[in-house]
């Protein structure tokens, strides 16, 4: 690598190690509202013991939506042979199979509330991210070795991507969807 090139690689390293030593210095502890109600509670090691029949990790997701559980899922990786079963996912899947996609999005997301049993991986806080899900509660957090390790694969991630030179292609699929607005 260029000397140029790696002068900006390591400031991005930096600044993502601050980055996780800051979202992990558990500084939500201070900002805690709420233990889990009995429903919820109950719910969550019934979906739990759900996943452990399957022989999956025991991870059990809610998503509650005015006090109101909306929304359930467990860990289905094995089960369902799908990469993304994971229980936040599939408790996010599931309120959208409940209630369609466009009630969903018009959700006051004040009021909406994602709670799970272990942390979210990344491709989990994605989901979350990308449905606007602003409160998320979880009850074992990942130990900061673990985040560590992802902003590594993330850094990876951006030193071995690779743009591809055929720039019309997705602006042409695009345009073939009947919601797409230039």
């Amino acid at each position: 690598m260029k000397q140029s090139k790696l002068i900006p690689v390591v400031a991005l390293l930096c600044i993502l190690l601050l980055l996780a030593l800051l979202f992990q210095s558990k500084w939500y502890y201070l900002t805690a509202k709420a233990n889990l109600t009995p429903t919820e509670r109950k719910e969550l090691v019934n979906l739990a013991v759900e996943a452990l029949k399957a022989k999956e990790v025991p991870v059990a997701s809610l998503v509650i939506y005015n006090g109101k559980i909306i929304g359930r899922g467990y860990n289905t990786v094995l089960k369902d042979t799908n990469i993304g079963g994971h229980a936040e996912i599939n408790a996010i899947s599931d309120v959208i199979k409940n209630i369609g996609t466009q009630k969903f999005n018009s959700l006051n997301r004040d009021s909406l509330l994602l709670i799970t049993t272990y942390e979210p991986c990344l491709m989990c806080r994605g989901a979350i991210s990308e449905n606007r899900i602003e409160k998320v509660a979880f009850i074992k957090e990942k130990d900061l070795g673990h985040w560590i390790k992802n902003e590594f694969k993330s850094l990876r991630y951006e030193t071995k991507k690779h743009k591809v030179n055929e720039t019309t292609l997705q602006d042409s699929l695009f345009y073939l969807h009947p919601a797409y607005k230039k």
